[in-house]
């Protein structure tokens, strides 16, 4: 089987070529939509005085709203972590040394 090459004039999105696509950091539109969407339901319900309500609440089916409202604001949240004042993360990986325990039954030597 014979390849031919792309000729890089004639080829453009939709032949067979990708676009340039969505530029970092830009947010996608239907989970842009769906935040709006969490944020409008969340004032609707009451905002802080709601959630604190519904942590307070005790009862048959509270356990399940919980979740459920938790789950949906942790959508609202940055999936992005950085450090102090916008810096970059620092990992500290502090080894210890293994020092197995002492049996007994084996004398002290």
């Amino acid at each position: 089987m014979t390849t031919t090459p792309i000729d890089r004039k004639s080829a453009g999105i939709g032949k067979g070529t990708p676009g340039p696509g969505r530029g970092k950091g830009t947010p996608n539109k239907i989970t842009k939509a769906t935040r709006e969407l969490f944020r409008d339901a969340l004032d609707e319900l009451g905002g802080t005085e709601f959630i604190v309500k519904l942590a307070r609440s005790k009862g048959k089916g509270s356990l399940m709203a919980k979740m459920a409202v938790l789950s949906a604001f942790t959508k609202l949240l940055p999936h992005e972590v950085s450090g102090t004042d916008g810096e970059p993360l620092t990992i500290r990986v502090q080894t210890i040394p293994y020092e197995p325990p002492i049996d007994p039954s084996q004398g002290t030597g």
